[in-house]
């Protein structure tokens, strides 16, 4: 089943080659920098709310978490060693440079479930969706170049996805209190637009 939706995918980027430009760009870059661009959105958006010291504090755990969850991809793509895709079927249509590291999972399905689920944990659930929505659309980019298959794509989001909404809890314990604590220093803007608290502020004028 998985060779036979990537075979269909790469039909229709047979036949369809005015789009092979813009799908290149979208699935080797463009389409991940939205998908992340998405959780600086959050952040502004994060930073006018009442709960902004948490919100900010689960932000910051998603580029951690993603990077975590891309160490583990690391592992399971040597422990499968799944061949890509030009080497298993080289008489598909595949726009994208060789590679030679393995096929399962997906980097950049992996960095996109993460953000999916970070944003979904840091309440977000508009940008959430939003960066779901357009991550499917770089994963059938990513099988349309020929870089994958929809298993690796899958796989990748599962992962990415686990890691960041597993480990939240504990990653939260310690990016929290550290947002706090920024929130009554200097750094305050950089986690909240509200007004410093008068018990914060008389405390500030009294040690200057």
């Amino acid at each position: 089943m998985d060779t036979s939706i990537f075979n269909s995918i790469n039909h229709f980027a047979k036949i369809t080659s005015p789009l092979h430009g813009v799908m290149l760009v979208w699935a080797v870059w463009l389409g991940v920098v939205v998908v992340a661009g998405l959780s600086v959105v959050s952040y502004i958006r994060a930073r006018f709310l009442d709960d902004a010291p948490e919100r900010v504090a689960r932000l910051f755990w998603i580029p951690i978490g993603c990077l975590i969850a891309l160490g583990l991809g690391q592992i399971v793509n040597h422990l499968v060693a799944r061949p890509r895709p030009w080497q298993s079927l080289p008489q598909d249509t595949i726009l994208i440079g060789k590679a030679y590291d393995y096929s399962f999972p997906s980097d950049h399905a992996i960095v996109i479930g993460g953000i999916v689920i970070g944003l979904w944990l840091a309440k977000d659930s508009l940008i959430s969706f939003i960066a779901l929505a357009l991550g499917l659309t770089v994963g059938f980019a990513r099988i349309y170049v020929g870089a994958h298959y929809p298993s690796d794509i899958l796989g990748g989001m599962l992962i990415g996805g686990f890691v960041v909404g597993v480990l939240s809890p504990l990653a939260i314990k310690l990016t929290l209190p550290l947002s706090k604590y920024l929130a009554t220093t200097k750094f305050r803007p950089l986690i909240t637009s509200r007004p410093i608290p008068q018990e914060t502020a008389s405390r500030f004028a009294a040690k200057d």
